[in-house]
Formats: C-alpha cells, sequence, structure tokens
C-alpha cells in the first residue's frame, strides 16, 4: 500500500491512504476507515432527515431504532393516554395524516373506523374505474368495476371481446330483476334478484309438492 499524506479525511482531517485497485488504477477514499464505518449510520448518513418519513400511506413515521419505525400518531397518543388496545384504531378528526396534534386524534373501534371512512372514496385506492371512469357499480379488483373486471378477465379466455366493450348491465341479458324490477340486489339466475329467485324456488317447490298424488291442499 502506497501512503499519501496529502489527501485527508474529509469529516475527521486525518490522513487518508490511497491504494491500487484490481484494475490497476488509483484511489484515495474520502474518509479515513473510522469515519467510513460510521457512514450509514442515523445522523451521519449524509441523506439524514431527522428520523422521520412519511410511509406510501401518508403517515408519518418516526424512527425508534435501528431500522425500526413506528407511526407518529400513535407513538402521540400512547405517550398522553397511554398503550392502544387490541381492536382499536387512531383516527385523525381532520382527515389529515399528517396532523399529529393531541387534540386531532381519537381512538375508534376497528369496525366503526373503518364504517366511518367507506364512504370517502370508490374504492380504497380510487375514486372511480379506471376502464370506464364510473362510480355507481361497486369496486370488484384493480381499480375495475364489477363489469369492466369481468370484462378484463374473460378477454385472457376469449380474445374476441378484446375488441367490445364491457356491459353496464344489471346482468348480461337483463336490466333489472323481472319480479321486483329492483337493482339493488345481485342477479341470481334466470332475470331474478337473489332474494326472488330464493322465494321463486320456495313456491316451485310448493307447487311441485302439492301436485304429487295424494298431498291434501287444505
Amino acid at each position: 500500500m502506497v501512503s499519501n499524506l496529502s489527501h485527508r479525511c474529509k469529516k475527521c482531517s486525518a490522513p487518508v491512504e490511497g491504494h491500487t485497485t484490481a484494475s490497476g488504477g488509483w484511489h484515495v477514499p474520502q474518509r479515513c476507515a473510522s469515519c467510513a464505518k460510521l457512514r450509514n449510520k442515523a445522523a451521519e448518513h449524509p441523506g439524514w432527515k431527522g428520523g422521520r418519513h412519511t410511509n406510501s400511506e401518508g403517515y408519518i413515521a418516526v424512527r425508534t431504532g435501528t431500522r425500526q419505525y413506528a407511526l407518529e400518531h400513535r407513538l402521540v397518543w400512547i405517550a398522553a393516554h397511554g398503550p392502544i388496545p387490541d381492536g382499536y384504531i387512531i383516527h385523525h378528526k381532520n382527515r389529515d395524516r399528517t396532523d399529529n396534534r393531541l387534540e386531532n386524534l381519537e381512538m375508534l373501534p376497528q369496525g366503526l373506523h373503518r364504517r366511518g371512512h367507506k364512504g370517502d372514496r370508490w374504492a380504497r385506492a380510487y375514486d372511480h374505474c379506471q376502464s370506464c371512469g364510473g362510480n355507481q357499480r361497486p369496486h370488484a379488483a384493480h381499480g375495475l368495476c364489477q363489469p369492466c373486471y369481468w370484462h378484463s378477465r374473460q378477454k385472457n379466455v376469449n380474445p374476441a371481446l378484446a375488441r367490445s366493450k364491457p356491459s353496464h348491465r344489471w346482468s348480461r341479458a337483463y336490466d333489472a330483476c323481472i319480479d321486483c324490477g329492483r337493482t339493488d340486489h345481485p342477479h341470481n339466475g334466470k332475470g331474478r334478484c337473489s332474494r326472488c329467485s330464493i322465494r321463486y324456488w320456495h313456491q316451485e317447490h310448493e307447487r311441485q309438492y302439492q301436485s304429487q298424488p295424494g298431498v291434501s291442499t287444505v
């Protein structure tokens, strides 16, 4: 190893020794061996942001240890009121996930918290269907409403459907239930919704039973 005392560590100004690389070149590190070990540790890292960052869901995470982070709004609540019981969520009253003031936080059961957020968006990550742009039909998966999702699945089975558009009818052949005329219940079969289909099959079963010989209709 060849010494070159004209180069010094950028952190502690200690002399830094250069060395020959495997390709035959000459390399002089910017830091000495002692300071190089501290480079990626917490505040010594050049990209240190104070131990706080915003995660992918919009919440602020705080560094609590080596490669360990906790949500700031939960830490604020625990510091003021103690541990959070199982099955409870810390909710932001003004829906701003970065506003972690204690007066903006409240503890809610998971079920109540889920129902409170249910009407905010069409889906958890989408305001409308990514294919047709509508939000009248319920969300199925991957940002698609139920007809568009079914259509996308069928494309892989039948390539001819790739040139057609998805149908937004209540069912493939009906616009509403043939018995009650409603569309708020899903289609079950033969043009009837789930409720009317059950009622129809009960009536059909009763009719077949009464038509048997020896069965009294009184």
